[in-house]
């Protein structure tokens, strides 16, 4: 996985880069990667398994923030195709009301 890439067709260009693996569970399938020079730093990325093959899915990201040191999480959409930068994709990974309102009725977040 690479992070903040410089040049968008040069992903070798980024600040940081991270080696992992996929476990898959039925259900849910996480990707657990490792930043390859500092392995303080790790990354995780949940999704729901998908049970139709599509091109997007949604899930959630997590891990400690370098900036400052901090844990984090957010939206994050993995695509087997790449996806324009545009105000309405920068949009979408913005956590919505209706967002808020199902982590307060079960207490969690989900990201469908």
């Amino acid at each position: 996985m690479y992070m903040n890439l410089l040049q968008d067709d040069n992903e070798h260009l980024c600040e940081d880069s991270y080696l992992g693996r996929m476990v898959h569970f039925g259900a849910i399938t996480n990707f657990i990667f490792q930043n390859c020079n500092a392995r303080l730093d790790q990354y995780m990325i949940s999704v729901p398994s998908p049970y139709i093959d599509s091109e997007t899915k949604w899930g959630l990201a997590f891990g400690i923030s370098s900036r400052p040191l901090m844990p984090t999480a957010g939206k994050v959409l993995l695509s087997k195709v790449r996806i324009p930068k545009t105000k309405e994709f920068a949009k979408s990974l913005i956590l919505t009301k209706e967002d808020y309102r199902l982590m307060k009725l079960y207490n969690y977040m989900v990201v469908v």
